[in-house]
């Protein structure tokens, strides 16, 4: 493992950094009274047993000697380490909200401001470690992840199905990482304009390959990561990191037989962070859940039954709608249908199940 591996000069770091909105870290959260909503600076002083080096070289294939042979940063002080962290206006801990965990590209882990309303809207918390930029030791930006969960968790309310780690350029390298390799932690990932996987993969060209940055998952972690977790892959038309992304997502994640998964390309656009709307078709895939586990949610984030059509229900068959296009877009007609069946099902008085109904005839021709 070389810090080259990651491919990100730090010239791309600052540039994508530059796009991210900043704001002066408040103080951090009162002992007592009401949480602290908004955007604020947090630091920890315990680290997760997950992210010990010998524990999580173990998991990522990697041998301690040949880590300490290249000069990587195998330890570091997280009560010397602080995090950004934005938490939507409606928390107050009477439920379980999620968690998106971000590695940056850059030295800072602050939000991206055009996201906040996607964050809100969906309850998701977002944390960022500072200092975990490209520079950093891959060592430790994939620690302060986890760490970041661990320690959000004792302090917040948070959802285990829904804690979803991201990143851009070298960040989404590192992302991709965890989402695979941490099923059990991370279930779903959204990996922008830069992924890694766990094997060599063809860059189409005779005789040349993408190489390998971490070892395949063990069965159980590969099968978790595989049938039940959920990743998305974005890039742009004329970012950098396209061919080697939409390889993954070819060569890589649908060959080895991951079922969820998608592949978001984000027309005109090149090396930086996507726009909201296209932040958000990730966050919709991501929370697209199964029902069984649906099901076993609170009152409020279950979808509504079948019946006459009310707001619930339309927005409910209209994002069932939405996910079924984004399937055929990315040539997964079978999870398309997936989604179209389940809609006409589920909401057959809904606006949008003739369109839906057409659609699926569609897809059955082909």
């Amino acid at each position: 493992m070389r810090h080259s591996f990651f491919h990100a000069a730090m010239v791309l770091a600052i540039a994508f950094q530059a796009a991210l909105a900043r704001s002066e870290p408040a103080a951090k959260p009162a002992a007592q009274g009401p949480p602290q909503t908004g955007q604020f600076q947090v630091q920890f002083s315990e680290r997760s047993p997950d992210s010990a080096i010998d524990k999580l070289a173990r998991r990522l294939g990697w041998t301690l000697d040949t880590l300490k042979k290249e000069g990587v940063e195998l330890e570091y002080d997280l009560a010397k380490e602080s995090f950004e962290v934005c938490i939507p206006t409606d928390y107050d801990g009477s439920k379980k909200y999620g968690l998106f965990v971000w590695v940056s590209a850059s030295p800072s882990g602050v939000v991206h401001r055009d996201w906040l309303e996607q964050l809100d809207k969906r309850h998701l918390i977002w944390i960022g470690a500072n200092n975990a930029g490209n520079p950093r030791a891959v060592t430790a930006r994939l620690g302060l992840a986890i760490d970041a969960v661990h320690n959000m968790k004792a302090k917040y309310a948070i959802d285990d199905d829904r804690i979803y780690v991201s990143g851009g350029s070298g960040g989404g390298r590192c992302s991709s990482i965890l989402g695979v390799s941490h099923p059990e932690i991370f279930r779903g990932g959204f990996y922008m304009i830069g992924c890694d996987y766990f094997r060599i993969i063809p860059t189409g060209e005779p005789g040349k390959f993408w190489q390998r940055s971490y070892g395949p998952p063990e069965p159980k972690m590969m099968a978790l990561a595989q049938h039940h977790s959920r990743h998305v892959l974005l890039t742009g038309e004329n970012d950098m990191n396209r061919a080697q992304t939409k390889g993954n997502y070819e060569r890589g994640f649908l060959k080895d037989g991951f079922e969820h998964v998608l592949y978001l390309e984000v027309p005109g656009m090149g090396h930086q962070p996507p726009p909201a709307d296209w932040f958000e078709k990730g966050l919709a895939f991501l929370d697209e859940r199964p029902a069984a586990v649906a099901a076993s949610q609170p009152a409020d984030r279950v979808i509504p039954v079948a019946g006459a059509p009310n707001d619930s229900n339309a927005e409910a068959a209209d994002k069932l709608l939405r996910m079924a296009k984004l399937y055929v877009k990315n040539n997964r007609a079978d999870q398309a249908k997936a989604q179209l069946e389940k809609l006409i099902d589920t909401y057959p008085n809904s606006p949008v199940t003739i369109e839906a109904k057409k659609l699926l005839a569609e897809l059955g021709k082909q």
